[in-house]
C-alpha cells in the first residue's frame, strides 16, 4: 500500500511538472502572413518543442501602433516563461543572406524571457530553393528562434539549432524530424521549469 501511495505521488508530480512547462508566446504578425499560414506555422513550432517536452501557447497581439487600451491582453505584465515573437514584412540590415531571424535573450529576472524576430521574405526565399511549404519552414525557423531564448546565442552542429541548414536538414525537416537534439532537449525543460519557479514567486 506505501509504495502504491508513493508511485501515486511521483506520477502526480511527474505529471504536474509535465503541465507546467509551458511557455507562452506574444505573436506581432507585422508582415501580415495570412492566418492559415501563421496557425499552420504555430503547429509545426508546438511540435518541435513538444518533441523537446514543452508546450506552447500563442497570443496574437495586433502591431505596437495600436497597441493602445488598458483591455489589450497584450498589456498585461510579462512572465518569465512569456516572450514576444515579432515576424517582420522586411529583412533586417544586420541578418545574412542564409538568416531568417535572430534573438534577445533576457534572463529571468528582466521583464519576459526576450524577443524573436523572423523575416517572412527571408522564409519566402528559402522556401522557394527547397521542397518545403512556407508554414513548414516559418514553423521551424520560429523553433529555433524559441530555441535560443531558452538556451542562448551558441548554435550546435547538428539538430535544428544548427547555424546554416543544408539538404540534409531540409531532409528532416520534410518529415517533421529536424528537432533539439536530447541534450538540448533537457537543457531546454530544466530553463523553463526554471523559470516557471521564478513565476510562481514572481506572483506570491
Amino acid at each position: 500500500m506505501k509504495w502504491n501511495l508513493l508511485l501515486g505521488v511521483i506520477l502526480s508530480f511527474s505529471t504536474l511538472a509535465k503541465a507546467q512547462l509551458t511557455i507562452t508566446m506574444r505573436v506581432v504578425n507585422d508582415a501580415k502572413v495570412s492566418n492559415w499560414v501563421l496557425e499552420k506555422a504555430e503547429k509545426h513550432a508546438e511540435y518541435i518543442l513538444g518533441q523537446a517536452g514543452v508546450e506552447l501557447a500563442w497570443l496574437r497581439c495586433p502591431p505596437r501602433s495600436v497597441l493602445d487600451g488598458p483591455l489589450n491582453p497584450c498589456h498585461r505584465s510579462f512572465s518569465p516563461t512569456e516572450f514576444w515573437l515579432r515576424i517582420v514584412p522586411q529583412k533586417p540590415p544586420a541578418l545574412g543572406d542564409e538568416t531568417l531571424g535572430f534573438a534577445i535573450h533576457e534572463p529571468v529576472a528582466g521583464t519576459g524571457g526576450g524577443y524573436a524576430y523572423v523575416s517572412y521574405p527571408m522564409v519566402e526565399t528559402l522556401t522557394n530553393s527547397v521542397r518545403a511549404d512556407a508554414p513548414q519552414v516559418l514553423g521551424v525557423a520560429i523553433a529555433h528562434e524559441i530555441g535560443h531564448l531558452l538556451l542562448g546565442a551558441a548554435h550546435s552542429p547538428a539538430g535544428i539549432m544548427c547555424a546554416r541548414w543544408r539538404r540534409p536538414h531540409f531532409e528532416l525537416m520534410r518529415i517533421g524530424r529536424l528537432l533539439f537534439t536530447p541534450e538540448q532537449a533537457t537543457q531546454i525543460r530544466a530553463e523553463v521549469m526554471h523559470r516557471v519557479q521564478a513565476s510562481t514567486v514572481v506572483g506570491q
